[in-house]
């Protein structure tokens, strides 16, 4: 329950804008329930972040299997493993509260070392991918692609710009996605847009 709160208190109005004090008020639970569970505001962000980047990682996962099998794989497949999961998971209940949580966590001074670290793995795999449809890239332009292409996503598909402040499914997610991958096609040497 507390996590539920924090994220959709921190998906709303940012990490460093909500309380302790507001998350215990809202989840209706004993004022020193955060500190017997998480000790800090810090580690239960670590805590929301750890279960939010598992989570997230099972869904890169299943995309990133199907390309990783495929003997040549389409811009588009490769594109989906950074858009697709994103967009999943915005559309299961209190999802677009998890991305907007996720992106928060992304750009956050004090959390995104973490994020970096937990998505490692992951992004060596989509590094990978992307290498298989960029011939013409050096390495460096890979991972800057690939690290362009991973904020976009976020940015854009997490963003409070473009979600609504209740966290209900607007009908822009599928067309915001359409938009991030004629995107990141036009941003491949020779890619279609």
């Amino acid at each position: 329950m507390i996590l539920r709160v924090a994220e959709r208190l921190f998906s709303e109005r940012s990490i460093d804008a909500v309380s302790t004090r507001e998350i215990l008020k809202e989840s209706g639970v004993n004022p020193a329930a955060i500190h017997y569970h998480f000790g800090s505001k810090p580690n239960l962000v670590e805590a929301l972040l750890e279960a939010r980047m598992s989570h997230l990682t099972e869904r890169q996962d299943h995309w990133l299997r199907a390309v990783e099998s495929a003997e040549a794989p389409e811009a588009s497949e490769v594109i989906a493993c950074f858009t697709r999961p994103i967009t999943e998971i915005a559309h299961e209940p209190n999802g677009e509260f998890t991305v907007r949580f996720l992106a928060e966590a992304a750009n956050h001074p004090g959390f995104m070392e973490s994020y970096l670290a937990k998505s490692a793995a992951v992004f060596d795999r989509k590094l990978a991918a992307v290498s298989r449809i960029t011939p013409g890239l050096t390495q460096d332009q890979r991972v800057a692609w690939t690290r362009f292409a991973s904020t976009l996503a976020f940015r854009i598909l997490g963003s409070r710009i473009y979600t609504s402040e209740s966290g209900r499914h607007l009908p822009e997610i599928p067309k915001l996605e359409d938009q991030v991958a004629w995107f990141l096609r036009a941003a491949i040497p020779g890619g279609e847009a």
